[in-house]
């Protein structure tokens, strides 16, 4: 996340498919007082069972369809990506 904002990303939707630990969530809340994430809950708990860890790649495909909806007339660009996965710029013309 660090990363993001050195580069100039505004905000980010951070999708928790698996329950995130205590850890996690206390990392997760500094930014969200910064107000530079926005947490959604898709884990199986929260979901009623809808996202569960046998269908991940459906889950992953829903918070994808989500945040694409919640993205639209809002930012210029979205990025789907996963936490160990950044997006590096080059240099055009």
């Amino acid at each position: 996340l660090e990363y993001h904002k050195a580069v100039g990303v505004d905000h980010v939707h951070v999708y928790n498919v698996d329950l995130h630990s205590p850890e996690v969530q206390d990392a997760l809340q500094t930014y969200r007082d910064e107000k530079f994430i926005t947490r959604h809950d898709w884990s199986e708990k929260a979901s009623s069972g809808y996202t569960t860890h046998e269908a991940h790649e459906h889950a992953k495909w829903a918070a994808q369809t989500d945040c694409a909806l919640r993205s639209r007339l809002l930012y210029d660009y979205a990025l789907f990506s996963d936490i160990d996965e950044i997006a590096v710029g080059g240099k055009s013309g």
